[in-house]
């Protein structure tokens, strides 16, 4: 393990401030960087996970001053080995908040299928027109939960009772 410390809080100008590396493979399996004690990076993910054995990250966040946020993509992202986003959720100063589709959603890796969207406008449950939470069987796509948002008030919610 790798730490780079300044009057006693993690901090890096240069470099991720945290460095763990498997002992076996030598792989680093977490990078994470900080300024001032908090989680800082403005040109990429401030917190990495690394596969051990392949090398691969298969998780990343961005962080500014200690608070997630990502304004051109998904301020949390989690990959499959084979580098198919399972994950993501879109968030900004902290917020989760996405105006063109949902901000949070996974995918089930076995089928493909999308089994969670949840749209949110400002750290909100918000939609206009459709349903802000959509759940999805895994297996073959079909809706078995919906929920109306606007403004964070649940309007209605639907179970059908197979899917």
């Amino acid at each position: 393990m790798e730490h780079h410390y300044v009057r006693g809080k993690l901090h890096r100008e240069d470099g991720p401030a945290n460095i763990h590396r498997d002992p076996k493979t030598g792989i680093s399996t977490h990078e994470s960087y900080y300024l001032n004690g908090k989680s800082h990076r403005v040109d990429g993910p401030s917190v990495v996970l690394t596969d051990a054995q392949t090398g691969v990250a298969y998780s990343e966040s961005y962080f500014v001053n200690g608070v997630h946020h990502r304004e051109d993509g998904p301020a949390i992202v989690d990959y499959s080995a084979s580098g198919v986003i399972s994950y993501a959720a879109y968030v900004i100063n902290g917020n989760v908040h996405r105006e063109d589709g949902p901000a949070i959603y996974h995918v089930a890796l076995d089928s493909g299928v999308m089994t969670i969207e949840d749209y949110y406008c400002n750290g909100k449950r918000h939609r206009v027109g459709g349903p802000a939470v959509i759940e999805r069987n895994h297996r073959t796509g079909a809706v078995t939960r919906e929920a109306r948002y606007e403004e964070g008030l649940l309007l209605w919610e639907s179970s059908p009772r197979f899917g």
